[in-house]
Parts: C-alpha cells; structure tokens; sequence
C-alpha cells in the first residue's frame, strides 16, 4: 500500500515519510524494512549535495525517484510471493523450479535477499549500491 509520501506540518514545514510510514509491505514478503533503509540512506545522500532549503515539491521528487527505481519493484515482488492473479504463470513455473533446482533456487534467493540493494539513478552518474554486508 502506498500512503502519503510527504506532507506538511501545521506550521507549514515538509515532512517525508519512510519505510511503511510511505509505502507498505506485506511481511511475507521481506521488503519492508530493507525499503525503509535503502529510501533513508539514498535521502540522506541527495540531502548532502541538495544546498538550497527542503521544499515539499523536492521531498516529493525523491519519493518519486525512490518509487521509480526501487519501491514499486519491491511492492512487485511481495505481489508475486502473495500469489498475486498478476504473476500466476510466473509462480507456477519458478517456485517448483526452484525447489528442485539448487541454481534456481539460490538465484532467486540471491534476488530478493542479496546483499547490496541497488538503486538506479543514472542522471547522478553516482554508484547508488547500498551495502548491507555479508548475507550471513
């Protein structure tokens, strides 16, 4: 579920909301906190180079870039994992494969639980990796 992504104070500041504050995630799924991270550290990121003051409309351009690059994929995947109608054809054929495969299997794990989570802002032309260490 998507919520409100920025929004103003009662004297008029703008606030952005993070991790499921923004944008929901079944647990199932797994995403919701490594969201919360990777959305944290790339606003910190562009609140370092940003030199002019935070307005709703920039708060509202980094959710964008956010949800663009890598919030609207994850709500993607916790849909495949829930059995979404969507990816029906999908599940059907990658999870069996997976339990009888170790390649396909570790490569779909490796997917929705690898260790560096990677944003693609390409216009900064900044490595965007986010490293959260070893997987184990």
């Amino acid at each position: 579920m998507v919520r409100r992504a920025v929004a103003r104070t009662r004297n008029g500041h703008a606030i952005a909301a993070i991790g499921d504050a923004a944008v929901s995630f079944d647990p199932l799924g797994g995403q919701g906190a490594q969201n919360a991270v990777v959305q944290s550290v790339l606003l910190i990121r562009a609140l370092k180079e940003y030199k002019d003051n935070v307005t709703y409309e920039w708060l509202q351009d980094q959710f964008k870039r956010h949800w663009d690059n890598r919030a609207e994929a994850a709500t993607e995947v916790t849909r495949l994992l829930l059995g979404d109608p969507k990816y029906a054809a999908h599940a059907e054929l990658l999870f069996p494969a997976a339990a009888v495969n170790a390649k396909i299997g570790s490569a779909f794990f490796d997917f929705l639980l690898g260790a560096t989570a990677v944003a693609r802002y390409p216009e900064s032309g900044e490595d965007n990796r986010v490293n959260f260490g070893s997987r184990w």
